[in-house]
């Protein structure tokens, strides 16, 4: 069989950057890798997953201090010929040192933009606004609340979701790893490499699920002064009390705090944050009732559920305007924890998730 064309790959398996000082094996960085690309066949139309392996130049990895490699697809080739080897789908791996101390704008830095406190961390890529807008516009969290949580995910990943710290198994804007990242990996099985997967799984420590400090720590980003000074400060705490990374970094982080308050700051807007509702569940013949009363300055809601063995929640219903909805999916004799969030506009209720988690039994009747 022929292939003809590959199809793009997703924009999170693109790239990885390797955060670790001492460089991690070859295979280590492949397994990173995703097991399968889709490619068209010569006698069909529609594309297809075919299984590949990833590797690259034993004596370029080795010297990979010049920042990026390349590593292309290995593809069968008892079972497949490539009449477009051209365009080969590619993941880039960059190198660069987790955290430092040394704020001289190296070539290193200057190829993956993190060129110190001097503003020019500000680039507005499509992750970097996609995450203000997210946080601030979506959330409701502070200006300076925001640029404190930014600088510090900046020195993190780079705003990359595919980071990847092989030395000590760390994923994501947020270097997840032990059991938050296993967590991560539960609630959000086919995505959670991806950015916005990764910000609601943060949210969702932030809201109490962990123990990690996520009530405090959003609380005092929320009401941080809004000041250069208020970012530095919200940025340290966020770093120690959240993120638990080495001392060394805070002031990098604040310093990038402040670089994202000043490129970002605009006047305080009127937020009106949805009260949250209270969620009721019953038991009937044809599924299980949910019911709430309609929450002050609340435009509509949402429903989640997920099986009280599991972890990972799934959307029972996107957006609804009423007071009660009927969940008929729900299969005799297993317990399911159900949750209710309030919106008004683009914003959500903070602690709908932490607050409003009711759990119930579906039985016959």
């Amino acid at each position: 069989m022929s292939i003809i064309a590959f199809e793009e790959l997703p924009a999170e398996d693109r790239s990885i950057y390797v955060i670790d000082e001492e460089l991690p094996s070859k295979s280590d960085v492949a397994e990173a890798m995703p097991d399968t690309i889709r490619v068209r066949l010569d006698h069909g139309q529609d594309t297809v997953e075919i299984p590949v392996d990833w590797d690259c130049d034993d004596a370029e990895y080795a010297h990979t201090r010049k920042v990026v490699v390349v590593f292309p697809p290995l593809i069968d080739k008892e079972k497949y010929t490539v009449s477009d080897a051209e365009n080969l789908p590619e993941i880039e791996v960059r190198i660069r040192a987790r955290e430092t101390e040394n704020q001289e704008i190296s070539e290193q830095d200057l190829l993956l933009g993190a060129e110190g406190k001097t503003g020019a961390s500000v680039t507005r890529s499509t992750n970097e606004t996609a995450i203000y807008n997210y946080l601030r516009n979506k959330r409701g969290l502070s200006c300076a609340g925001t640029a404190a949580l930014m600088g510090n995910l900046y020195v993190e990943c780079s705003f990359n979701p595919a980071a990847y710290n092989a030395g000590e198994n760390a994923w994501g804007i947020c270097q997840w790893r032990f059991e938050r990242l296993e967590n991560l990996q539960k609630r959000y099985p086919t995505n959670w490499k991806t950015l916005e997967a990764q910000l609601d799984f943060l949210y969702d420590e932030f809201e109490g699920r962990g123990d990690y400090m996520g009530p405090d720590t959003y609380e005092e980003l929320q009401n941080s002064e809004d000041s250069d000074q208020g970012v530095r400060d919200a940025a340290v705490y966020f770093a120690r009390w959240f993120e638990r990374c080495s001392s060394a970094s805070y002031q990098l982080r604040a310093d990038y705090g402040v670089d994202f308050h000043q490129a970002y700051h605009k006047e305080p807007e009127q937020i009106v944050t949805p009260a949250e509702p209270e969620l009721k569940l019953e038991n009937r013949s044809t599924g299980v009732y949910l019911s709430w009363e309609k929450a002050e300055n609340a435009s509509g809601y949402r429903l989640y559920r997920r099986k009280e063995s599991e972890s990972g929640w799934g959307i029972l219903q996107e957006n609804t305007t009423a007071a009660a909805f009927l969940d008929t999916t729900a299969e005799a004799g297993i317990s399911y924890v159900y949750t209710i969030r309030s919106y008004s506009g683009k914003y959500e209720a903070a602690n709908a998730a932490r607050i409003q988690q009711r759990i119930l039994e579906r039985m016959e009747e």
